[in-house]
């Protein structure tokens, strides 16, 4: 029976045994072939079409990863979309000092860009869609990066996926919330 030797590498300069790995085959091949069908295959590309199946099983964890990894850039932008939608009802509803500013601290929380821009003090329709481009390029980079980071586990969830993207879009909270209060004094 053939014996299949592992190549030999070059000795390292640490004194450290080289050993030499050989695998027997376990099954002989046969001299008339595979046969799975009419057709007559060979035994290496039988075993090869076997064994290397790019089928994902539906509801596995490898879909399951995929869908993570393909909707997580979508997932980051629903909390931004569902804050501004909020902030842009308080601003519309008007009426009082605290509709008017945590609506606008909802909106510059899912826009944080915006007050890099200063939208408090200079406004206009160009500076608003420059802070709307970046920041959905923001989120949907968070969310991305969420998604990567929680597929890194081999079983991945959405909770793992949320658990990442807290630990990036609370930080991004937090700047936003206290370029609002500087915006704030700095204005009053």
């Amino acid at each position: 029976m053939p014996t299949i030797a592992a190549k030999v590498r070059p000795r390292p300069l640490v004194a450290a045994p080289v050993t030499v790995n050989t695998a027997k085959t376990t099954t002989s091949e046969s001299r008339q072939g595979c046969w799975g069908s009419t057709l007559r295959w060979s035994y290496d590309l039988g075993m090869a079409l076997a064994t290397t199946s790019s089928t994902i099983v539906p509801g596995g964890h490898l879909q399951y990863r995929h869908r993570l990894r393909r909707l997580g850039p979508l997932m980051g932008l629903a909390v931004p979309v569902g804050a501004f939608g909020v902030g842009a009802l308080l601003l519309a509803a008007g009426g009082s000092a605290v509709r008017g500013s945590s609506g606008f601290l909802l909106t510059a929380m899912a826009a944080p860009t915006m007050l890099l821009l200063g939208a408090p003090v200079a406004g206009g329709t160009a500076r608003y869609s420059i802070a709307a481009a970046t920041s959905l390029l923001l989120w949907l980079a968070i969310g991305s990066w969420a998604a990567h980071r929680a597929t890194h586990r081999v079983v991945a969830s959405w909770r793992d996926w949320w658990r990442e993207y807290a630990w990036l879009a609370v930080p991004v909270w937090l700047g936003a919330t206290v370029a609002f209060g500087v915006a704030y004094k700095t204005v009053l």
